[in-house]
């Protein structure tokens, strides 16, 4: 079953299909294949890349949210996307969702379409209205149940560390009573504790690399704070989880009941290709029987769509906001509700809809792909029986897989763009970070994980680029000056437009300073392979472009406070803030303004090199310190 892409001239995918190896044309009917694809996506892009639209193109597609349109701002971030199907026309449906961008593109407002009518702000609609602090912080969302009237909006307040990360998240539950989610961090701002109203749901621990190695969560239908499993997790080098030692009775009956490993393939870093299982661990020795194996199929964002059985079975299907929401989905479930009902009363049933469709084939208008379960090209009682005897009610928002490996469940843990999917508190898990879908940013403060890593960055410029975001734009998006500049313009890149610097050219416009302040979607130009250089170059870039934030404000005319020569002297001295021993002057007092440490990181030595040309370019004299009396540098 192979992922067939199609490209279109600019190399992005611009079709993608999971398909049976005895797929091929239909006889009759050279238009349509003879079975279906178990997946089939449709892609358009605008000329900026961004991604217009995504199709279910599957022959017999009949679900009546399954297509996407998204639409975009002026800095090409995404501000809407509609749910529904486009089928010659587009027709709305429920899911739709729109947001109103601040400046740092913090979500203002954030809506949905519930009810499929095409318009967002109605009585059965969603809406949010979001606060957030100088420091980009959300610290309330005021969330409507008729977003028509003001009165019945309920006031949903955050607390944070004094280091950044998200202490306290107050949310709705059902019956939209405020409950208290708190989040307890260790002093590397690492998770470690989850909990609910007044109820504990999980504990982690972390190794020396920070990779999450423990998880001890209570999964318990009613939660009641008792940790009822526990998993030890496994990684490979590139930090992808390999294999997961899994604790089912922790409470009752400690020790590891099964064994789950994730194989990873060469297309990407995260590109997840099979989940198996040894569930009967007490007849397996000395050799591993993997009693389940279930193999991913992908969409362009790397996020699993599908997961097929080791004889090519379809075992689940999973959808996605462009947020990273998830929506499990049954093999039988055909109206994609999440559910398989089987009332031949309710005529949007599954059962019902498959019987609509009963003896049409492929070829047939009145086809429909989901109906077909067993996938030969036709739906018949084959089909009805199965469909009949799977009734299952849909598994919570934001599950990506059943858990049940008892039962043949594959229980995966991969997500939205590859990432982990925390299916106890609604987060994800990417590398070193939390990501909440439903806020749409992350839980921690992203400077103290090092988030300018690969594994991680790699989530922020790959969405963003297709503009499906899995999270807040980490790095300082473009701040729109507050007056016209005199070029009657405003500031008109963004900090990840930038492709070849460090914090330079996105920002030299005629404001430049204080359009941008680069944090994590810095395009690396010098190959920084240590990690704590990555982080301290992220510091020090920063501390140059906060520096024109601090005595320029936001507003022009630029005075000539305003110039680069202090705000290189600022990152001169974030570079060389702990150099020399104890007690000692630093380094660079003693060296001349165009010399620099070589490490064994050249990137770092190129970094630093160019800060100080900078320097001379901008400073009228530099001069060497006397290191007695500690004083030196780039001076005017």
């Amino acid at each position: 079953m192979p992922g067939l892409n199609g490209y279109d001239r600019f190399g992005r995918i611009a079709r993608q299909s999971w398909v049976d190896g005895a797929l091929t044309t239909h006889s009759t009917d050279t238009t349509v294949p003879n079975i279906p694809p178990i997946v089939a996506l449709a892609y358009g892009y605008d000329k900026m890349g961004n991604r217009t639209h995504m199709y279910d193109a599957r022959p017999g597609a009949s679900r009546e949210n399954r297509d996407w349109e998204y639409a975009y701002d002026g800095l090409n971030r995404l501000i809407e996307a509609r749910r529904g199907v486009r089928d010659g026309s587009w027709a709305d449906g429920p899911g739709g969702e729109r947001w109103s961008l601040d400046m740092l593109g913090n979500w203002g407002e954030f809506e949905k379409d519930l009810d499929g009518d095409g318009a967002f702000g109605g009585v059965n609609d969603s809406l949010q209205e979001r606060e957030h602090n100088f420091a980009n912080e959300i610290t309330k969302i005021t969330d409507y149940a008729d977003p028509t009237n003001p009165a019945t909006g309920d006031d949903l307040e955050f607390g944070y560390t004094d280091t950044g990360a998200m202490a306290e998240q107050e949310q709705l539950d059902v019956f939209r009573q405020i409950k208290v989610l708190a989040y307890t961090h260790d002093a590397w701002q690492r998770l470690v504790r989850v909990e609910f109203g007044v109820e504990l749901r999980a504990e982690y621990e972390y190794n020396g690399l920070n990779w999450r190695v423990v998880k001890r969560a209570d999964m318990q239908e009613s939660p009641d704070g008792t940790l009822t499993q526990e998993r030890v997790m496994l990684y490979d080098s590139r930090w992808r989880i390999v294999e997961e030692w899994i604790d089912d009775d922790l409470d009752e009956n400690p020790g590891i009941d099964r064994i789950a490993q994730q194989i990873w393939g060469p297309r990407y870093v995260d590109d997840a290709i099979l989940r198996r299982q040894s569930t009967n661990l007490g007849n397996d020795d000395p050799n591993t029987t993997w009693e389940t194996l279930h193999y991913y199929l992908t969409d362009a964002l790397f996020s699993p769509v599908a997961l097929v059985t080791h004889t090519g079975a379809l075992a689940e299907r999973v959808s996605y906001t462009p947020y990273g929401v998830a929506r499990h989905h049954w093999a039988h479930d055909v109206n994609g509700d999440g559910a398989v009902t089987t009332d031949s009363g309710d005529p949007t049933s599954d059962v019902s809809l498959a019987n609509d469709a009963l003896n049409e084939t492929i070829a047939d208008a009145g086809y429909n792909v989901d109906a077909d379960v067993n996938r030969d090209g036709v739906v018949d009682s084959t089909d009805i029986n199965a469909i009949t005897a799977a009734a299952a009610a849909a598994l919570p928002d934001g599950m990506v897989s059943d858990a049940d490996a008892g039962g043949g469940g594959a229980d995966s843990a991969v997500g939205h763009a590859s990432t982990l999917a925390d299916q106890i508190i609604g987060n994800s898990y990417a590398s070193q970070l939390y990501l909440s879908t439903a806020l749409g940013r992350s839980i921690q403060s992203v400077d103290a994980l090092f988030i300018v890593s690969y594994y991680t960055h790699k989530y922020e410029i790959r969405t963003n680029r297709n503009g499906l975001q899995i999270g807040r734009n980490v790095g300082g998006s473009c701040v729109k000056d507050t007056h016209p500049t005199a070029a009657g313009s405003w500031c008109n890149q963004t900090c990840n437009e930038s492709r070849d610097d460090l914090g330079g050219n996105h920002c030299e416009t005629q404001w430049g300073p204080r359009c941008c302040v680069c944090t994590g979607n810095i395009q690396w130009r010098f190959p920084l392979s240590s990690q704590n250089e990555r982080a301290k170059t992220i510091r020090c870039v920063e501390a140059h472009e906060l520096d024109h934030l601090s005595r320029c404000g936001l507003e022009p005319p630029m005075s000539s406070a305003c110039d680069e020569c202090l705000s290189y002297r600022k990152e001169i001295d974030c570079i060389y803030d702990d150099e020399g021993p104890p007690g000692t002057p630093p380094n660079w007092f003693r060296i001349a303004c165009n010399a620099f440490p070589r490490r064994e990181d050249s990137g770092w030595s190129e970094y630093v090199d160019e800060t100080w040309q900078n320097c001379l370019r901008y400073c009228n004299t530099c001069f060497i310190a006397n290191p007695l009396i500690g004083v030196g540098g780039c001076s005017q």
